[in-house]
């Protein structure tokens, strides 16, 4: 028997600021008959904004959330992220701070990053 399966990106706006851990909740334990639909939350990204009425994101068009979310979660380089990783897996104790607390990922050579991403893909695979 086979079954289709969807990868569907949605874009949430927090407006009560309930957090993404209770986002992610809110989608995974939504209530569907017979379990018809069974979500489960694989990744998420998040940005802040400075909101108002005139934000993109604001707007009801279609266009225009697309581009806002391009923006917002697509236009970073590959170099850019790894160093948001690197900085979230500081944050999150998943990795050691630097030695020298002048010294973050953001102001990392491209070599110096390459080398601490590598450290961190050898031990989020258990390595």
């Amino acid at each position: 028997m086979k079954r289709k399966v969807f990868s569907v990106t949605i874009l949430i706006i927090d407006h009560d600021e309930v957090g993404s851990d209770e986002i992610v909740s809110l989608i995974e334990n939504a209530r569907y008959p017979n379990r018809c639909v069974s979500p489960v939350v694989i990744s998420y990204r998040e940005a802040e904004v400075d909101w108002s009425d005139d934000h993109p994101l604001n707007k009801s068009s279609p266009a225009k959330l697309r581009v806002e979310h391009h923006s917002l979660f697509c236009g970073k380089t590959v170099e850019q992220m790894c160093r948001n990783l690197l900085t979230r897996a500081i944050n999150d104790s998943l990795v050691t701070p630097f030695p020298d607390a002048t010294d973050t990922p953001q102001s990392l050579s491209s070599g110096d990053l390459a080398g601490m991403a590598n450290l961190l893909s050898d031990y989020l695979e258990g390595g």
